[in-house]
C-alpha cells in the first residue's frame, strides 16, 4: 500500500514533467508563430510579367526553415549604400512580411549569380553559393538550369540596341589576357556610330548626380544599349575607353563632357 508521502512525491514529479513538456512546446511554436498559432513571418515572391515593370504573385514561403534560410543569407550580405539604375526591371521581387522590406533580384547573364537591391538604397552582388541557395529556396528551381528570363526578349533588345551584338566579335581568352594587343587593335577602329542626345534627354540625365562619374556613364550605357555586364574598362586617353564585357565583346567608346549640365555622355561607339 502506497503511503501518503510517496503519493505526494509521485504527484510532484509528474507535475514537473508536465510543466517541462509544456515549456518545450511553447519554445517550438512561439519562435515563428503568433499568439493565434499563425506564422508571423512569411515571404511573398513575385515574378515580372513579360518585359513590363509589373509583377504577379508566384508563391508564398511559409515554412519556418525556408524563411530562416532566406533571412540568414540577407543578414550576411555586405550592402553597398547606392541607388542603382539597372538595364531592366528586376526579374523577381520578394518581401519580408514581418519587416515590410522589399528586395529585388536580377539574374546575371551567365546565370551564375544574383544581384539584389534592397529599397531604398542597398545593393549587392551575391556569391555563387548564396545565389544558388537563395534562388532555390524562393523560386524552387536550380539557378544554373533556370530558363533565361530575357531569352524571349533578346532579339528585340538587340534590334533596339545602338550596336547589336551581331555586329560585335567575341575575342579569345589569349587576346583577352594581352591588354597591349587589345588596345592596339581597338585603336584601329574607325567605324564609329555617333550618339545624339536631345536637350530633354540631357536634362533628364543631369538629374542623376552619379552620371558625373565617367566610369558609371560607361557602365550604364553598355548595360542599357547592349544588355551586357562590363568586365573591364581600360582608359585609352582622356576621352576614350576600351570596354570588355563579361561575354568577351570588346569595343571602344568615346566620351564627352557636357559643361552646361555637367554630365558625361557617350558620343560614339566602335566595334572590334
Amino acid at each position: 500500500m502506497i503511503d501518503k508521502k510517496s503519493l505526494l512525491t509521485f504527484i510532484f514529479a509528474l507535475m514537473l514533467v508536465l510543466v517541462g513538456c509544456s515549456n518545450d512546446l511553447k519554445e517550438e511554436t512561439s519562435g515563428d508563430n503568433g499568439p493565434n498559432g499563425k506564422l508571423e513571418q512569411t515571404i511573398l515572391v513575385q515574378k515580372r510579367v513579360d518585359d513590363s515593370n509589373t509583377y504577379e504573385n508566384m508563391q508564398e514561403i511559409v515554412h519556418a526553415s525556408d524563411v530562416n534560410k532566406v533571412t540568414d543569407i540577407l543578414d550576411q550580405i555586405n550592402w553597398e549604400k547606392a541607388v542603382v539604375d539597372m538595364a531592366r526591371p528586376a526579374d523577381f521581387q520578394f518581401n519580408n512580411t514581418k519587416k515590410e522590406e522589399i528586395y529585388q533580384l536580377w539574374i546575371s547573364p551567365n546565370q551564375e549569380k544574383l544581384e539584389i537591391v534592397r529599397e531604398p538604397d542597398g545593393y549587392a552582388q551575391l556569391t555563387k553559393e548564396h545565389s544558388s541557395l537563395l534562388f532555390e529556396v524562393i523560386i524552387g528551381e536550380k539557378l544554373e538550369t533556370y530558363p533565361s528570363v530575357d531569352s524571349e526578349n533578346n532579339e528585340a533588345a538587340e534590334e533596339e540596341s545602338i550596336y547589336p551584338k551581331g555586329a560585335l566579335q567575341k575575342v579569345d581568352s589569349e587576346l583577352l589576357s594581352n591588354k597591349g594587343e587589345l588596345l592596339a587593335r581597338v585603336e584601329k577602329i574607325h567605324d564609329y556610330i555617333g550618339i545624339e542626345y536631345d536637350e530633354n534627354e540631357v536634362e533628364e540625365i543631369a538629374q542623376e548626380p552619379k552620371y558625373n562619374d565617367k566610369h558609371f556613364t560607361v557602365e550604364q550605357f553598355v548595360q542599357k544599349k547592349l544588355n551586357e555586364k562590363i568586365e573591364i574598362v581600360e582608359r585609352m586617353d582622356e576621352k576614350t575607353v576600351m570596354v570588355v564585357t563579361e561575354n568577351s565583346y570588346v569595343f571602344k567608346l568615346m566620351l564627352q563632357f557636357n559643361e552646361k549640365h555637367e554630365v558625361w555622355l557617350i558620343s560614339a561607339v566602335g566595334a572590334l
